[in-house]
Parts: C-alpha cells; sequence; structure tokens
C-alpha cells in the first residue's frame, strides 16, 4: 500500500507541478515544418527519435553517435516532470524548444489534449508521430524504467495492480494518454506501433521517409536499420541514455541491486510480459 500511495502522490504532483508551465506548454508557439514525436512512455520512444533524426540529417551517423541524442532534440516537457531541487540546475526545456532551429523535432510524452492550443486549433499543422505498444509490454519496461531511474522497490504485482489503477506515472492512465490521440482527428499524424518496428522496421523506415518526404536508396535505408539495431542501440552512450542513469544516481534516485543493473534500453523485445504476468492477471 506504500508504494500505491506514492505513485498516487507522484501523479498528483505532476499535476501540479505542470500547472507552473501550462501557460508555456499551451502557448509555445508551434511550427509547420515541426516534427512531433508524441508517445506513452516506453513504447520506443528513443527509437523513432533516432530513426526521425537520421532521416532528416542525411544520415549523419557520425554526429549521432558523438551527441547525445537528448542534446539533438528537445523533450518539450521535461522542466515539468523534475522536481524542484533538480529543476533549479538545469535549463527551461520549453523555452529551449522555442529556440531551436527547423526543422524541430520534439518529443513529448503529452497526451494530445494537453498539446499546444496551435495544434489543437489546427492553426499550426506539424508533422506528428505516435507510436503505441501492447499495453502488458508498456507495463513490464516501466516497472524496469522506475526501478531503474525512480527507485521504486515494489514487486511487479504490485506495479502491474499500479498499471492498471491507472497510477503508473506522471503520464498513466496508458489507455486514456493512446485515446487521446486515436480520437483526435488530427489529419497530419502517422500512426505505427512498437510490434511493427520489431516485426518489420523497413517497412516502418520507408513510411516514416515517405511521411517526411525524404528519399533514401535501399542500400542508404539497410545501413540505417544497422544503425537502428538494439544492439548499437546497447552499446553507443549517445543513444542509451546512460548519462541519464548517472545522474539519477547521483540524485539517489535509482536502486542498486541486481534487477536493477540494466541500461535504460534493456531488452527490446515483445511479448516479454509473459516472464511477468501470471496467466489470470494476462
Amino acid at each position: 500500500m506504500r508504494w500505491q500511495a506514492l505513485c498516487q502522490l507522484m501523479v498528483l504532483f505532476f499535476l501540479q507541478n505542470i500547472k507552473h508551465f501550462l501557460n508555456q506548454l499551451h502557448n509555445f508557439n508551434v511550427r509547420d515544418d515541426d516534427i512531433w514525436i508524441c508517445t506513452y512512455p516506453k513504447c520506443g520512444t528513443t527509437w523513432m527519435q533516432e530513426l526521425v533524426w537520421c532521416l532528416i540529417n542525411d544520415l549523419d551517423f557520425h554526429l549521432s553517435k558523438k551527441v547525445d541524442l537528448d542534446d539533438r532534440m528537445i523533450f518539450l516537457e521535461f522542466i515539468a516532470i523534475m522536481k524542484d531541487s533538480a529543476a533549479k540546475h538545469i535549463p527551461n526545456s520549453i523555452e529551449r524548444a522555442a529556440n531551436m532551429p527547423s526543422p524541430r523535432v520534439i518529443k513529448t510524452h503529452l497526451p494530445f489534449t494537453m498539446l499546444p492550443k496551435q495544434i489543437l486549433t489546427k492553426e499550426k499543422k506539424p508533422k506528428i508521430i505516435h507510436v503505441a505498444r501492447d499495453s502488458k509490454d508498456v507495463c513490464v519496461s516501466q516497472f524496469h524504467h522506475w526501478r531503474l531511474l525512480e527507485g521504486f522497490t515494489g514487486s511487479f504485482e504490485l506495479w502491474s495492480q499500479i498499471f492498471a489503477d491507472g497510477y503508473s506515472g506522471y503520464y498513466a492512465p496508458y489507455w486514456k494518454h493512446v485515446e487521446s490521440y486515436c480520437l483526435s482527428k488530427y489529419s497530419n499524424i502517422y500512426y505505427t506501433k512498437y510490434e511493427d518496428m520489431k516485426n518489420d522496421l523497413k517497412s516502418v523506415v520507408k513510411a516514416v521517409a515517405l511521411f517526411l518526404n525524404k528519399t533514401y536508396t535501399d542500400d542508404e535505408i539497410n545501413k540505417l536499420i544497422l544503425h537502428l539495431s538494439f544492439e548499437n542501440f546497447q552499446n553507443t552512450p549517445a543513444l542509451n541514455k546512460s548519462r541519464r542513469k548517472k545522474i539519477a544516481e547521483k540524485i539517489g534516485s535509482s536502486i542498486q541491486d541486481e534487477s536493477s543493473k540494466s541500461c535504460f534500453i534493456r531488452k527490446g523485445i515483445v511479448g516479454d510480459y509473459v516472464n511477468y504476468f501470471s496467466k489470470e492477471n494476462v
């Protein structure tokens, strides 16, 4: 019960904290040539970010491996989910995004209904890419994420109940979040699923390239697919979020037992939930 209460408080903290930034988010100046990557956490966000960045930057793999992904594009509401003690030491992510040169690639985990008003009113029509994932795998991935970065020490059984109750992190519940995009009637949006990326990445790469009006040869696409491989992500510091883990360890939010010694990029597989959920809970 302690962790259930704490997770509920975490959601309330997010709602309370984001109030200070609602005006900035609501009135954020959108550009028609923006590319917005909109996902619920742990649905393949980082994978899609790198895919998109490479497509619009002429497959510059050298720069990709040299500059951290978090420095190449902005997590829009990052400042709003930081605790006050940490937020004062980092730049305002909303202001940083506003000052980025075009074309901007902006990452957000906000539901569609909380996107800037210029998108909601269709005054501006940036390209939006939405990635969804099997909710059971999202639950498992979030469980490890919260152990790694937020210090969660409860059991998976407890976490799965918290997930089902809609308190598993700042953006919960998962189903309402995905529904907000599916029911948005926004026309300039590309929908895909994590499972599609795993099963046929080449087709997804081609579809995203078409959506972004980019053209590459089959040989170039094959090189991109190799770059986007799970092994490359795990072994490349600019992609595997190792810097974020070090920051979490420094402020004492992650836990240090054997089960938490994984990377942010953990397994990258479909159907891992069968190793966690009982038959009854599935």
